[in-house]
């Protein structure tokens, strides 16, 4: 977190052996921001993380819909996987043929070398779709429903955390802090933007379906 006057960092000191004040480091020189104790920053924090607080109702309902995307994904990719195993059996096929007519000679060398080249060539690139849907990741519904069940309860979750989770916490949820005039500013990390922006604007079940970004983890 930063010094809304000057950009310099803000750094906590212990007064009175238990008490914790902010106040900012004035590494280039002296600066009018005022101390502030810990609790006041934390309840500013909370406040700002109760923006991302939504109706229970929207996670039940994005939970359905990533579980049925999901599902119809899946059956696409077997389906696209059926067709190109059948074409790589098809091509080996033509290639065993292939090289028995060359065998028993009834094709001769160029046109065994040109045909063999351009079905080999064909059946690799179905083995490499094959392999790339096999690896194709659907994690992202998960991810989805992590970042909702993470930011349901932020509010709530926040005040109960240790000082060292709660640090964790907001560098997850947050960047571009700082303080200035006892008012805190700072910017949701994508994709909880879109989720306040969601909840600031009463968003429906439509803009809800989007969250299929990662996190940016900075921890």
């Amino acid at each position: 977190m930063t010094c809304g006057h000057c950009g310099c960092a803000m750094v906590a000191e212990i007064k009175k052996a238990k008490y914790i004040y902010y106040h900012c480091s004035r590494f280039k020189g002296k600066c009018p921001e005022k101390y502030v104790r810990q609790e006041v920053l934390e309840e500013k924090f909370s406040e700002l993380m109760n923006k991302l607080t939504f109706p229970h109702w929207i996670l039940a309902e994005v939970q359905q819909v990533l579980h049925d995307g999901r599902a119809a994904e899946q059956r696409d990719r077997e389906e696209t996987r059926g067709r190109l195993a059948a074409e790589a059996d098809r091509l080996q096929r033509r290639l065993d043929v292939l090289y028995s007519d060359r065998v028993d000679g009834r094709i001769d060398v160029e046109f065994y070398d040109r045909m063999v080249a351009q079905w080999r060539d064909e059946r690799a690139r179905c083995l490499r779709d094959m392999e790339l849907l096999d690896s194709a990741d659907d994690g992202y519904a998960d991810d989805a429903l992590e970042i909702l069940r993470l930011v349901q309860n932020a509010h709530h979750e926040f005040a109960k955390r240790p000082p060292t989770e709660k640090r964790r916490m907001l560098n997850l949820l947050l960047s571009n802090c700082s303080w200035a005039h006892g008012c805190l500013t700072a910017n949701f990390r994508h994709p909880f933007d879109i989720i306040a922006e969601n909840v600031v604007c009463g968003a429906g079940l439509g803009a809800w379906r989007q969250l299929r970004w990662p996190v940016e983890r900075q921890l």
